[in-house]
């Protein structure tokens, strides 16, 4: 912890920083934010960089040109920033996630502005978000902060151990993106049901047809809005959230046969040659580069 500019509170208007008291932690947890607000970073960490919690930054937008990197940001007042289509205002209390190497723009040029972030290594963190189904350059919003203000606050005091238990980062890592996603999943109809249904277990034994009567239409209708909405069949996106997965499980220690197995491969060739297609290496050298406890 630590005051990473001489702001004081009566610099940043009406966003106070005491500690909200919808904070998913017990009280006896939660930092007193005040003058100082958190921020560290892990140089050696495979999945997190750097994070921050309701940093105040001095009037004047934030432009960068696309790190290594997965970011998001949430911002505690209507913002600036970059989306996909372009420079718009997204309100208080949106997150925004950039993808690696992606514009990313972001703050108010005429106040200080507060932002609480996230930096999340690729290819682990990229991996997560996909899975959780996350959306990119969109703002989603927050519907309790304090939830993810305290899941911020979780992964710092898990990342201070030492050493810290990399499972436990990267669960947290995992719950903290779906819930995410989740704030940004729309009621939406049988298509996007199949869509969720995928997300919340590739891994399941999942037929066409079962999908189609969930959908409440034939397998072709449903493979056809699926590709237009999606980008991809229901089957190869399935196919790519499992991968996703056992590209995770290896870099969490586990052997090619147990994440093929693990993620619902029997056949051990063809988990390889989809594998290799996917990431541009077999699944031993993917596990060669092996965990980081940070």
């Amino acid at each position: 912890m630590g005051a990473f500019m001489n702001l004081r509170g009566s610099q940043i208007g009406d966003v106070h920083p005491r500690w909200p008291s919808s904070s998913i932690l017990p009280p006896h947890l939660r930092p007193t934010l005040g003058p100082a607000r958190l921020r560290a970073c892990w140089e050696g960490h495979d999945l997190v960089w750097a994070l921050g919690v309701r940093e105040p930054m001095p009037a004047g937008p934030v432009r960068r040109h696309g790190g290594e990197e997965l970011f998001l940001a949430a911002f505690h007042q209507p913002t600036p920033v970059r989306l996909a289509s372009g420079m718009a205002m997204a309100p208080a209390n949106a997150l925004i996630a950039w993808e690696p190497g992606t514009m990313q723009e972001y703050g108010c040029a005429d106040r200080v502005w507060l932002h609480s972030w996230l930096h999340l290594r690729n290819p682990a963190g990229g991996l997560l978000a996909r899975l959780a189904g996350l959306p990119m350059a969109a703002p989603v919003p927050l519907e309790d902060p304090g939830a993810w203000e305290g899941s911020l606050i979780e992964l710092h005091a898990e990342l201070s151990r030492t050493p810290s238990d990399a499972l436990v980062v990267h669960a947290l890592c995992s719950i903290l993106l779906r819930r995410i996603a989740r704030s940004a999943q729309p009621a939406g109809d049988g298509i996007d049901e199949v869509d969720r249904l995928i997300r919340t277990d590739p891994c399941a034994t999942l037929r066409l047809t079962d999908l189609a009567a969930i959908a409440g239409c034939t397998p072709q209708h449903l493979c056809r809005s699926f590709q237009q909405r999606h980008g991809r069949s229901p089957i190869a996106l399935a196919c790519d959230l499992r991968l996703a997965k056992a590209a995770l499980l290896l870099r969490g220690g586990a052997s090619p046969g147990q994440a093929a197995a693990a993620c619902g491969w029997s056949d051990r060739r063809q988990f390889t040659r989809l594998f290799r297609r996917r990431f541009g290496s077999a699944p031993t050298a993917w596990q060669a580069a092996g965990p980081s406890s940070g």
